[in-house]
């Protein structure tokens, strides 16, 4: 969690004054902050409560958030720029899959 919060700073302080997303996936990684928000909250439940059913909802909402961010990644259409999240120094084909480090 460290070095992604390392990431996220880095990226931010890199565009300001701009925002660090481009307004064309604004709403999606809105979405995936929401799912990131649901899944630690369930987490801390299952902890709480040791619920191996509630446990297994993760795991519906960690394939929530992979499609989530894969179509973040998906290439933008119709005008869009092709690597919609250049600014960050990378491109989208460079970002670390889900569950890397």
């Amino acid at each position: 969690m460290g070095a992604l919060s390392e990431h996220i700073a880095n990226i931010g302080r890199r565009r300001h004054p701009a925002d660090a997303v481009p307004e064309s996936v604004q709403p999606i990684v809105a979405r995936m902050g929401a799912a990131a928000i649901a899944m630690a909250t369930t987490a801390a439940g299952v902890l709480d409560s040791g619920d191996p059913d509630v446990a297994a909802q993760l795991d519906g909402d960690d394939d929530m958030m992979d499609r989530l961010y894969h179509e973040v990644r998906r290439p933008r259409r119709a005008g869009r720029p092709t690597h919609h999240l250049h600014a960050t120094g990378q491109s989208p084909d460079e970002w670390p899959a889900p569950g890397d480090k």
